[in-house]
């Protein structure tokens, strides 16, 4: 009888074993499969990095460009402004020295038109263009 309850209590204790060893292969398996889905997810935010960054150099690329655009037009613009503002005031010394105060006055006008107007109205406009044809919505019909 000591022999029936050995083997019987062996059995069980090799149930009992190969239970628990199922049940670790089971969380084995479990935290394998939690490693295998951070893998992916930190995979996934690489590659949502690279994307993100790749953006981002293209857009500073693009503002860089932007810039030495408006740096060249600023540039020839004003210096534009100063070549007409140096002729009417030109045309103002000569008025001054004749004594014509009909010349004197309308040079007088344009430089204050000169000056009201900023070579910085036509970036805006220009800002707005290109807002508009970056705009997907926009139907452009022709």
């Amino acid at each position: 009888m000591a022999k029936r309850m050995g083997k019987k209590a062996g059995s069980a204790v090799k149930a009992l074993d190969a239970a628990t060893f199922v049940g670790e292969l089971l969380e084995v398996k479990g935290t394998l499969e939690s490693l295998l889905g951070y893998l992916r997810e930190a995979e996934q935010q690489r590659t949502e990095r690279s994307r993100i960054d790749a953006e981002a150099k293209a857009h500073v690329e693009r503002v860089r460009a932007f810039r030495e655009v408006v740096g060249l037009y600023l540039e020839r613009s004003f210096d534009e402004r100063l070549q007409n503002f140096e002729g009417l005031f030109v045309r103002l010394d000569k008025a001054a020295e004749r004594g014509d105060l009909q010349m004197a006055s309308a040079t007088l006008g344009a430089m204050v038109a000169l000056a009201k107007h900023s070579p910085l109205e036509a970036l805006a406009d220009a800002a707005r263009f290109q807002k508009t044809i970056e705009d997907k919505s926009t139907d452009w019909r022709f």
